[in-house]
């Protein structure tokens, strides 16, 4: 029998696993387990796709990771710019920069840490 079938037919279980997906954090852990991806919104509308694992990834899914920073970031980037991610992590702001800039556009992005060079790329 199935992990599905075996919570619905649980009364107790099916309503544990509604509030646990109501949840942010525990509806991000879920998808990180299932190693999914997720999909950020851009300040225009333009969603990006992320993968689930990382340091930085959960504050990113529940929209608390360097608000201010992102939305700023987002003003200043236009078509055609050239933009260096140096210690780029998992390339939130390389995704976001790739969106914004264009085909016209370059990013460049760095990440010293092998294992989360992999992720980036």
């Amino acid at each position: 029998m199935n992990l599905k079938k075996v919570i619905k037919s649980n009364r107790f279980l099916y309503y544990f696993a509604i509030q646990l997906m109501k949840m942010n954090s525990l509806n991000f852990y879920i998808i990180r387990l299932l190693n999914k991806s997720f999909k950020f919104r851009l300040n225009n509308g333009v969603k990006i796709k992320l993968h689930a694992k990382g340091q930085i990834t959960l504050g990113i899914f529940i929209n608390r990771f360097e608000k201010r920073e992102l939305e700023t970031f987002q003003k200043i980037l236009k078509p055609g710019m050239v933009v260096v991610d140096a210690g780029a992590n998992i390339g939130l702001y390389s995704l976001i920069a790739g969106k914004l800039i264009g085909l016209k556009g370059k990013v460049f992005s760095f990440e010293p840490s092998k294992e989360t060079f992999k992720i980036l790329t």
